[in-house]
């Protein structure tokens, strides 16, 4: 399986054309800095080009709330027919 960080919220949706099911997962980090207020909010999905499973998956930092978030990203996948789940995706590496 390969990783795939993703930069930018557009290069993320562009890529939702690549994904095995319809579901988005949604991780959020209230943060260590409470000076800022700001929150990490992790989004992921399993893609698959040929044979390969790629995990994409991009980190926003927001200082909104985390009712906000979701409601405002559940909004915007609905328009990909995705489903926002809150959840996350850990890795699992094998070594033979």
């Amino acid at each position: 399986m390969i990783f795939l960080r993703v930069e930018k919220l557009e290069d993320f949706l562009y890529l939702l054309d690549r994904r095995v099911e319809d579901e988005v997962y949604i991780e959020i980090d209230p943060g260590k800095d409470e000076s800022t207020k700001k929150q990490k909010v992790c989004l992921s999905f399993f893609g698959k080009i040929d044979q390969m499973m790629i995990l994409h998956q991009i980190v926003l930092e927001t200082k909104k709330n985390a009712r906000e978030i979701i409601e405002t990203l559940g909004e915007t996948f609905k328009k990909y027919n995705v489903r926002l789940i809150e959840g996350r995706i850990r890795e699992i590496m094998l070594s033979l």
